[in-house]
């Protein structure tokens, strides 16, 4: 009885320290180049915007019916069961109301995509949403 008591504390604490609210997409920053562009060697996620630096273009997606509809597409995403790197063309910031540091999507601009440095199992409704913002 005493463990279920201190169990049923715990959890509420936690959700008192905010852990347990839904998380709320407050905006997307999504930062592209033109996915043709040619370059002599493939760029990774976590050097694109040093490498491209001169080439990014960037929009903001702040609608909370594309930010809702988006959010319930990432929860379908399967990932790989092999991990990789992808030449990077798109660069998506997702930032949450209660969370400190954005999640980080990169694609390459046709239909490789990594969320979080994990690749993606091909996943055509996201990669269309995507690649619509970068065009």
């Amino acid at each position: 009885m005493i463990k279920l008591l201190f169990l049923f504390f715990s959890i509420q604490l936690i959700c008192e320290k905010g852990i347990c609210q839904e998380m709320h997409i407050d905006r997307i920053t999504v930062k592209y180049v033109n996915r043709n562009i040619l370059t002599i060697f493939d760029i990774n996620c976590n050097e694109f915007e040093k490498d491209l630096k001169g080439s990014i273009k960037e929009k903001n997606i702040e609608d909370s019916l594309i930010l809702t509809n988006f959010k319930q597409l990432l929860k379908t995403i399967k990932y790989e069961k092999r991990n990789g790197s992808i030449d990077v063309r798109n660069k998506l910031y997702i930032y949450y109301s209660n969370k400190l540091n954005p999640e980080i999507i990169c694609t390459d601009g046709y239909r490789k995509i990594m969320l979080n440095g994990r690749k993606i199992r091909n996943n055509k409704k996201l990669i269309e949403i995507v690649n619509s913002w970068t065009l």
